[in-house]
């Protein structure tokens, strides 16, 4: 998996809104049940993962967890402020725990498409 969340922007006519995904795929369960986004400054933003919203299959490859999120005004200002900075990492965490490195340009992405949403 290259990239273990996303951000998206929803619209309509009256109204814009921001989600995230967070995903895991491996050959064995993590569990995850929280999601937490950090940088070198120690920012962080924690994410608790409701059991029965997450959906979890299994691949011919492995296994996949996956859960797509509300992120509300204020989540999306302090996501904000945590990607600007150096060493984003992610990590996923239940049973078991994975942690992901974000590439600088996804991070630069993800600001902009929270800016567009205000």
């Amino acid at each position: 998996i290259r990239n273990p969340f996303t951000v998206y922007l929803g619209e309509n006519k009256d109204a814009k809104w921001l989600r995230i995904t967070f995903q895991y795929t491996g050959s064995s369960w993590i569990f995850f049940k929280k999601a937490m986004i950090k940088n070198d400054d120690n920012e962080i933003m924690s994410f608790e993962i409701p059991y029965f919203d997450k959906k979890t299959e299994v691949l011919s490859s492995g296994v996949r967890e996956f859960i797509d999120l509300f992120l509300t005004p204020e989540d999306a200002e302090t996501l904000e402020n945590i990607l600007a900075k150096d060493n984003v990492i992610v990590r996923l965490s239940g049973d078991y725990y994975k942690d992901y490195k974000i590439k600088k340009n996804v991070c630069d992405g993800y600001i902009e498409l929270i800016e567009k949403s205000k």
